[in-house]
């Protein structure tokens, strides 16, 4: 009961004005105790951004539909009702596999909590009113259980859970001055290294939204508060995609009577890809018009810290938040790409744009630097990812000045 009170909390009508929301809280569950976390230094003159996604030693990724979806949609809109995501995919693939169902505990007792995504080996983003009372100022629940792809009131027996640790919210939601609604979730064991995660992203720019199809995984927990007959318990994954139309500084949704989020759902993710990488650039925050919160420049690099503080050492090859090192020769001929290891045997490099793009394909890489042709790379981002039987077990993010 303590999580439906809490859910209700994204019906509220609060708006959203400008507000600092780089520096964070933390709450460790096990000794209760909370810190400040100040922002690291950022350029302002960056105005898109990601961390990178990985599809997890589990590999195997889905497919999704990038065109606009044309029935079974919310009135007057181009965004999909939900339906039972096994009937689109198996959950136990990449990025489906990385929607986690939250349980929470009170007073030893376990009840239905909000939905989260993987966005690290051992971090989950959801929304702050998930872990926090900031009307209160309460810290909720004993603890949490974190259950990737859990569906049908069933774990996937292939996938592991964790519990959480800690818990990071913006310290104007901890001081309720502000509805920034986004926590980041610290996992006692790094789960991603097989499930694998999505990167966190944000755009500035509001044309970077638009004619874009995003997608939803999520665990709605109670009856539908626009058709009473629907009813859902938070045991069972949904899946719903299209385009979004309502963009502001601060959030992200379906301008549709008909979108109207259920409790359980808050704490989803609004994700973005081509079928190659998976970003997300939101959290559900708020029912009406499925309103998400939209993960700012300040935000981003201020969780993509805490990401990078507190990830354990990961194995050898595998995803890595560390860049590779990039120069040009004195003549600017060319550029060498150097990364920290050794590609073990011949692999295939790939160099892509942020979205996707692949701008060149190099067979049977060995080694650990490669010197390419200047005008084959402009100035930008890049990723960087080495596959081996069709399989990528490393990624880096490279920035060409």
């Amino acid at each position: 009961m303590r999580q439906f009170c809490l859910s209700l909390l994204i019906f509220f009508p609060i708006y959203f004005v400008s507000a600092q929301t780089d520096t964070l809280i933390s709450f460790s569950i096990i000794t209760h105790r909370i810190d400040t976390i100040l922002p690291p230094v950022s350029d302002t003159s960056v105005t898109f951004d990601y961390s990178l996604p990985y599809a997890g030693t589990l590999g195997n990724q889905a497919v999704v539909n990038l065109a606009p979806p044309s029935s079974n949609l919310f009135r007057g809109s181009a965004f999909t009702d939900i339906y039972k995501a096994q009937e689109s995919f198996d959950l136990t693939d990449y990025p489906v596999r990385c929607a986690v169902k939250l349980h929470v505990y009170y007073q030893e007792k376990m009840s239905s909590g909000c939905t989260g995504m993987m966005i690290g080996q051992n971090f989950v983003l959801t929304a702050a009113h998930c872990v926090y009372a900031s009307e209160k100022q309460h810290w909720l629940y004993d603890s949490i259980r974190v259950a990737p792809a859990y569906n049908n009131g069933h774990t996937e027996i292939c996938l592991p859970v964790s519990m959480v640790d800690k818990y990071f919210i913006p310290k104007t939601f901890y001081d309720n001055s502000e509805w920034d609604d986004i926590a980041l979730l610290q996992l006692r064991q790094p789960i991603g290294e097989q499930t694998g995660w999505v990167g966190l992203a944000f755009a500035e720019d509001q044309d970077f939204f638009t004619g874009k199809v995003f997608h939803k995984f999520s665990y709605p927990a109670v009856a539908s508060l626009i058709d009473s007959s629907r009813i859902f318990n938070g045991d069972t994954l949904y899946y719903n995609y299209g385009l979004i139309d309502v963009l502001s500084q601060r959030s992200l949704g379906i301008n549709s009577p008909g979108a109207v989020a259920i409790p359980g759902q808050s704490g989803s993710s609004l994700l973005y890809t081509d079928n190659t990488n998976w970003y997300t650039f939101g959290v559900l925050s708020f029912a009406n018009h499925y309103r998400h919160y939209r993960i700012s420049k300040g935000i981003f690099y201020s969780l993509k810290n805490v990401i990078r503080e507190n990830e354990p050492s990961s194995s050898e090859f595998s995803a890595s938040a560390d860049p590779v090192v990039t120069y040009n020769n004195p003549f600017r001929e060319n550029i060498s790409i150097e990364f920290h290891h050794s590609a073990p045997g011949n692999v295939l490099l790939s160099i892509n744009t942020p979205l996707g793009q692949v701008i060149r394909i190099i067979q049977n890489f060995n080694g650990n630097r490669i010197t390419l042709p200047r005008e084959l790379l402009s100035k930008g981002l890049y990723i960087l990812q080495l596959i081996s039987e069709g399989q990528i077990f490393y990624s880096a993010k490279m920035v060409v000045k």
